[in-house]
């Protein structure tokens, strides 16, 4: 009874995590859910625009793209219910340094700095853990409590 004993298995682990986290502090709580909702936040940004998925009506068209710095508008077309790929216009490239131009498209004119990319699941796991961190620590200041209280009571 395999499908038993799956259900089993995480109605127990589900019922393991309700009962750790009802023992949480609640700033501790608070603090780790804000990190990790921001954090899955820009990941969900970092993966593109949701919107280019909805359901379209054939022949539509609409911009894309953007008109900031160099870059220049295309243009969308529906094909079957889906929106086609941005054709036209004129993509971010590559900034160059003192250009007097906004070559990435950020808003930006030589912004000439080193940029470190963090990807999104990186952002999710960084949340992770310190969600998982704030439990343990939590724990911890338990166990320390109780060990100072039964010092107390000998």
């Amino acid at each position: 009874d395999e499908e038993f004993d799956d259900i089993l298995f995480w109605d127990i682990h589900i019922n393991t995590i309700k009962t750790k986290f009802k023992k949480m502090n609640k700033t501790s709580l608070l603090v780790s859910a804000i990190l990790l909702i921001s954090m899955v936040t820009v990941a969900i940004a970092q993966e593109g625009d949701w919107r280019d998925e909805l359901i379209c009506t054939d022949g539509e068209k609409k911009a894309c793209g953007s008109n900031i710095g160099i870059c220049e508008q295309g243009e969308r077309t529906c094909i079957l219910g889906n929106w086609g790929e941005c054709v036209g216009g004129r993509g971010p490239e590559e900034e160059i340094c003192n250009n007097g131009l906004d070559d990435d498209c950020n808003g930006v004119v030589d912004d000439c700095y080193f940029e470190f990319p963090i990807p999104g699941w990186v952002l999710v796991l960084i949340g992770v853990l310190m969600f998982v961190g704030a439990w343990v620590y939590e724990k911890m200041v338990v166990v320390k409590k109780e060990q100072m209280n039964q010092e107390e009571e000998e």
